[in-house]
């Protein structure tokens, strides 16, 4: 179970540290601009979730790149559906920004609030996420 938990962290880590700096920094971004906690909320999940899948993406493209490991875009395409997509549906439009309006309204601090809201959803998140992942690995080339 050790490798597995060391292998998670390498596969996802990374991503999630430049996630939830950008989170955070747009969210400051937004409120500061708009006053809207809605608006800033939503903004925070979104660009999170598009850099973290960047990161995602560029590792595992890096990968595919190299002759001795040569799968085609398609087949990463959909490893990475598989992988994220049943999760992904419910985290970034509703339990995500849910998490992060709740812990900026109980802490009252922009960006406790929106790191405390994004470690809440990884939670829900990293589950189905990590069974589709192994499960991935298992099944499909």
């Amino acid at each position: 179970m050790r490798k597995k938990i060391i292998e998670w962290i390498w596969r996802y880590g990374p991503a999630e540290i430049v996630a939830i700096t950008v989170a955070i920094v747009v969210g400051q971004i937004v409120f500061h601009k708009t006053g809207n906690q809605a608006l800033t909320v939503y903004s925070s999940s979104l660009s999170e979730t598009l850099f973290f899948y960047c990161v995602i993406l560029l590792r595992d493209f890096l990968k595919i790149i190299q002759p001795r490991k040569a799968i085609d875009i398609i087949t990463l395409v959909r490893n990475l559906l598989v992988e994220f997509g049943p999760a992904e549906l419910i985290d970034t439009f509703a339990a995500r920004p849910f998490c992060m309006y709740v812990f900026i309204s109980i802490t009252h601090d922009l960006s406790l609030g929106i790191a405390l809201g994004k470690i809440v959803s990884d939670i829900a998140f990293y589950i189905p996420t990590i069974i589709s992942y192994e499960l991935r690995k298992k099944h499909l080339p």
